[in-house]
């Protein structure tokens, strides 16, 4: 399939994170979106598998006030926030492509807090693309091509005390690529439901939101479906109700 101008998506990328970093600062959301202005600069420029590829790094995103869990372990915990770090590139490709639009997807999810003691926890998931074209020997034969984990490097080099906590090697869970901003709107959706609820009635937002669900989800579902034994009109009749609630983020 025939790409799209490269220089033409690359700019496009970078004005929808610009977009998005504006509109999480007009609502409140996030206050320093200055990991998401560097990544814009960078994905404007970076070609980092040729000319017609594109990509870029966000560190230390971070999310502060978020909502109380409804139960978690140890209880009682304070000063919550969100730590956002994704690396990812990919390919200039058209809105109605078929292909893998990405090259490389390393995304990781950090949760801090306080127990009523003072004492610092943390917990962490990582989503990314499998590197290569074949899993390793000695990968689990359950390995999607993206998958989240929970866990991680980023939690096993950080606890040092678990209590009577178990922390293994977590199962690779099937997952649909992320960007970053359908990073950020896994994080409000799921960890700060009342903003999410306010920045996702805005025409703004939903566009971006809906766009890099195209350019991210479209081949990944579409090859999903194509495997599934799906007869006659049955596919076609799934209602956008049955949808929205099997996936809520799909707007």
């Amino acid at each position: 399939m025939a790409r799209v101008k490269p220089s033409s998506f690359r700019t496009q990328r970078s004005a929808d994170l610009r977009h998005l970093a504006s509109l999480l600062e007009r609502y409140g959301v996030c206050l320093d979106t200055g990991p998401i202005q560097s990544a814009a600069d960078q994905c404007s420029r970076n070609k980092p598998h040729g000319h017609d590829s594109w990509g870029y790094r966000i560190d230390r995103l971070i999310f502060r006030d978020l909502e109380k869990p409804k139960s978690s372990w140890p209880k009682s915990i304070s000063d919550l926030s969100i730590e956002f770090n994704i690396e990812i590139s990919g390919w200039c490709l058209p809105t109605d492509h078929c292909e893998d639009p990405f090259e490389t997807l390393a995304m990781d999810i950090i949760i801090r807090g306080r127990t009523l003691g003072g004492a610092l926890v943390m917990c962490a998931w990582h989503l990314d693309r499998h590197i290569g074209k074949h899993v390793s020997k000695d990968a689990s034969p359950a390995h999607p091509h993206y998958h989240f984990q929970h866990g991680g490097n980023r939690l096993n080099n950080e606890i040092k005390e678990s209590g009577q906590a178990l922390i293994i090697e977590a199962p690779r869970i099937a997952h649909p690529p992320l960007e970053a901003t359908l990073g950020v709107d896994f994080i409000l959706s799921n960890f700060k439901s009342k903003d999410w609820a306010r920045i996702s009635e805005d025409h703004q937002y939903r566009n971006i939101v809906r766009q890099t669900q195209n350019h991210c989800w479209s081949s990944y579902v579409h090859a999903i479906s194509t495997a599934l034994p799906i007869q006659g009109n049955v596919q076609q009749s799934t209602n956008k109700l049955i949808s929205r609630e099997l996936w809520p983020q799909l707007l």
